[in-house]
């Protein structure tokens, strides 16, 4: 392959069973072209791999390339996208964002079927969006990134917001069965599950500050788990204490109104 004179010279066969040159039947020169052609789904596709530098993230690099690339006039047909370790985050992150789902999925089966209830673990779990404004300003302030492990840190919080919903309204339901009235028992659970709710909630942030600050090897990528629990308790708690009461009294007004309407008795003819 080397030499183009001898290669020329090759012998092909022939339909008729004889035999010629490779001269005679093609033209030889020198070009230049892939070593390899590469497919994916059928199409022919180049392969750019690249090493991500420390101190980067990689979804800022991903982001910086996509904008490199928006100014770029592609041949028709010819597009591009992204694989690697790209790809397999996108594809995490589909499956993160299923079990989140099904974490809140299942929170709310087994709050309600320990209430009795289908509407109060509606109360109970209003707890969650207060949480995640929490858990995004905390990593807003620490200049950390949204990445896999602030997700997992996220589903950890689905589990851990939900008790002081859970302190407030189980204690404001054994206050009402007692025979208080409903604005009395609401006032009463909030004094009296307050300091449970504090010290639950501190002992749980005071856990995650080592995590946190980075104490220990992998420090770095251990972090936006501290900082999106840290946040998600501090907002959810400060929030709970009071949208959980209000929104406790307005749904009990609309359940009890549909009550009303169902034992109204019809009118005689």
């Amino acid at each position: 392959r080397d030499n183009r004179d001898r290669l020329s010279r090759i012998n092909v066969p022939t339909m008729r069973g004889g035999t010629i040159t490779l001269d005679q039947a093609a033209t030889i020169s020198n070009i230049t072209g892939p070593t390899q052609i590469r497919r994916s789904d059928r199409t022919r596709q180049i392969m750019i791999g690249a090493n991500v530098l420390k101190g980067r993230a990689l979804n800022e690099i991903t982001q910086t390339v996509n904008e490199a690339l928006a100014g770029v006039r592609f041949p028709p047909g010819v597009t591009y996208t992204f694989g690697g370790q790209v790809e397999m985050n996108r594809e995490m992150f589909r499956n993160m964002t299923i079990s989140l789902v099904l974490a809140v999925i299942f929170v709310y089966m087994v709050l309600a079927s320990q209430f009795n209830s289908f509407a109060q673990p509606l109360i109970i779990m209003l707890a969650l969006p207060l949480s995640i404004i929490g858990a995004v300003l905390g990593l807003l302030l620490a200049n950390k990134l949204f990445d896999m492990v602030a997700f997992i840190g996220l589903i950890m919080l689905m589990g851990l917001v939900t008790k002081n919903s859970i302190l407030l309204v189980d204690f404001t339901n054994v206050l009402r069965r007692r025979g208080e009235a409903r604005t009395e028992a609401i006032i009463n659970a909030g004094s009296t599950r307050l300091r449970p709710i504090l010290m639950t909630t501190l002992a749980m942030i005071l856990g995650m500050i080592p995590v946190a600050a980075g104490f220990g090897t992998s420090s770095s990528f251990r972090a936006p788990i501290g900082y999106t629990i840290i946040g998600g308790l501090i907002s959810s708690t400060v929030l709970t204490l009071v949208v959980v009461p209000v929104m406790y009294s307005l749904l009990d007004d609309a359940v009890g109104k549909v009550r009303r309407k169902r034992t109204v008795p019809a009118p005689a003819v």
